[in-house]
């Protein structure tokens, strides 16, 4: 029998966990498109001819959004609330605070309310519902596993890709996409195992290699039909970068539109089940007008019409703006749907009448308007996520047509530039700013809980010890702070350049700072070294998140530098 050093093993075990979410995120991915489907039968095929009868086609088609929306709220309201809104800010969150832990039954409950919001007429993609399926599978995988949180956090990543690049036939644009917007710092061997994961479910979602249920596969043809477009002329690039330019600012409204209805409706003093109803409802009002161009649902049938160039100047922006209100009040109001394949559509929109511009200005430079359309598509969603490097890549792979790159890189790169002058946070990370949730995702020790590290074995000092006690104390134990506890409460913290110049017959609660840099064990050890830095102090305390005076652990500079160690030992292997 043949033994293969532990290294290659690990290699070996991490492959397969690797390949399974990969499977996992495919599965989810035929799922909820099939899901979708029925639901699309019974709400269109079933209930809208039951009603129209009584309300008339057009106040049926109106009531659609409004009977999926309630039953959303319902859903979401009675099981659980991950399952509403757009989900990437929920994997993003579960990442950053939460070390990857998502509850297990996420994933189901996702993908079965995400099916009545887009299946009854809501406005929204099922890119994100599926990402978050596929990164709350593999969250559970590493749960189930009992794995660390880094190889936690890589599954979910895994998880991610897989489901996007499915859904998109994308698999090298899932795998950007999910490091881009979950992983802010990845090595080789890291992205390895991600683009693996994103080529295993892409390939078994398109082609679903089983005897019998083939008819199921998603199959290989581009997500959008682009026919015909090409880069013509040297000069047009300049056309591109203007289009980028202004696609910045048209990020920024669109993504302060999105968390308008939302806040909108986070104020409204009104039943959680009965929100997703009235945006809904709205949605349906909106939808009426444009219903052979998308503003309902996903949207792809009126992207393929755009990418044809058949759409007029004016109906092209009337439906960029359509959809952006649509989305917002469909999933603002706490509908379940993505917001990728919407940033898709209102930027293929607004593309396209930006090309019928530049076509009228100099048509013998800007031939094909649709083109911009294609562009647009990818200059919008790289300004409102953040995520230049993953449009340049996904829509080209999108359309398998990779002669619009140089174009693509223009546009997008000069949007993303305008709206990271002007904003801070994302599509997906505004969402958790709003509601206080912190993202330390700029060092490597982001990934490491304070309650990892922190020494839960606490040498304290009650706060009625006299002074000549505590230096005896330390001349024996060797530490130079010690936090002093009252009725088993923290009152405060004593060091060595308290007693200084002390006198030795007074109580320690007299000398000791009442100002104590307190954090949980929640925090990432990043906000600890900050901590550490800004105040000029060498340990800090760690209290229950839910009783700040109830001391629970305390961690050092000594216990930092250790952890770093640690991470950057795990990086080599993951």
């Amino acid at each position: 029998m043949v033994r293969y050093p532990a290294q290659t093993r690990e290699a070996l075990y991490h492959i397969t966990l690797a390949i399974f979410v990969g499977l996992c995120g495919g599965v989810g991915a035929i799922v909820l498109r099939q899901m979708i489907s029925l639901n699309l039968k019974l709400f269109f095929e079933w209930v809208l001819p039951s009603i129209s009868v009584i309300f008339g086609y057009n106040a049926a088609i109106i009531m659609l959004p409004m009977l999926g929306g309630l039953l959303v709220g319902l859903i979401t309201v009675k099981t659980t609330a991950e399952a509403r809104g757009h989900g990437i800010p929920e994997v993003i969150e579960a990442v950053n605070v939460y070390g990857g832990r998502i509850r297990g039954r996420v994933a189901f409950i996702k993908a079965f309310v995400s099916s009545i919001t887009l299946g009854s007429g809501g406005s929204g993609g099922r890119e994100g519902p599926i990402g978050q399926i596929g990164a709350s599978l593999g969250s559970l995988l590493g749960q189930t596993l009992k794995l660390g949180e880094r190889e936690t956090k890589l599954l979910v990543a895994c998880g991610l890709a897989s489901g996007i690049g499915a859904t998109f036939n994308a698999p090298l644009g899932g795998a950007i996409f999910a490091m881009e917007i979950l992983l802010t710092e990845f090595e080789a061997v890291s992205a390895t195992y991600i683009i693996l994961a994103s080529v295993v479910g892409t390939t078994f979602a398109v082609y679903l290699p089983i005897p019998g249920l083939e008819s199921y596969a998603l199959g290989a043809s581009p997500a959008f039909n682009a026919v015909g477009l090409s880069f013509n002329h040297p000069l047009e690039i300049i056309f591109y970068l203007i289009m980028g330019l202004a696609f910045g600012v048209l990020s920024i409204i669109w993504v302060k539109s999105f968390y308008g209805v939302e806040g909108f409706f986070d104020r409204l003093n009104t039943s959680p089940i009965i929100k997703p109803a009235i945006g809904g409802f709205l949605t349906g009002i909106v939808g009426i007008f444009a219903l052979e161009y998308g503003i309902l649902g996903g949207g792809y049938e009126g992207v393929d019409i755009a990418l044809l160039g058949g759409i007029p100047f004016i109906v092209l922006l009337l439906l960029g703006l359509g959809k952006i209100i649509a989305t917002s009040l469909t999933v603002g109001s706490g509908g379940s749907g993505g917001t990728l394949a919407p940033s898709l559509y209102i930027g293929c929109m607004f593309g396209g009448a930006f090309g019928i511009f530049f076509h009228g200005v100099s048509p013998d430079i800007a031939i094909n308007s649709a083109t911009y359309a294609l562009v647009g598509m990818g200059a919008l969603f790289a300004g409102a996520a953040k995520a230049p490097l993953t449009c340049i890549i996904m829509i080209p792979e999108m359309v398998s047509d990779w002669g619009l790159l140089a174009p693509m890189m223009a546009a997008c790169v000069s949007s993303y530039l305008v709206f990271s002058l002007f904003t801070k946070e994302n599509l997906f990370t505004l969402k958790l700013h709003r509601r206080g949730v912190p993202l330390d995702v700029d060092h490597v020790l982001s990934e490491v809980r304070v309650g990892d590290i922190m020494t839960t074995n606490i040498d304290y000092v009650p706060n009625d010890v006299r002074v000549s006690e505590l230096i005896s104390k330390m001349l024996v134990l060797g530490h130079t702070g010690y936090p002093v506890m009252k009725d088993g409460r923290l009152f405060g913290i004593v060091t060595f350049d308290d007693i200084q110049r002390a006198d030795l017959n007074k109580t320690v609660e007299e000398i000791c700072s009442k100002d104590v840099f307190k954090l949980t064990n929640r925090n990432s050890v990043q906000k600890a070294v900050r901590m550490l830095y800004e105040k000029d102090v060498g340990r800090l305390i760690v209290v229950d998140k839910d009783d700040p005076e109830k001391v629970v652990g305390i961690v050092s500079r000594s216990d930092i530098i250790k952890a770093y160690q640690r991470m950057l030992d795990a990086k080599k292997k993951w």
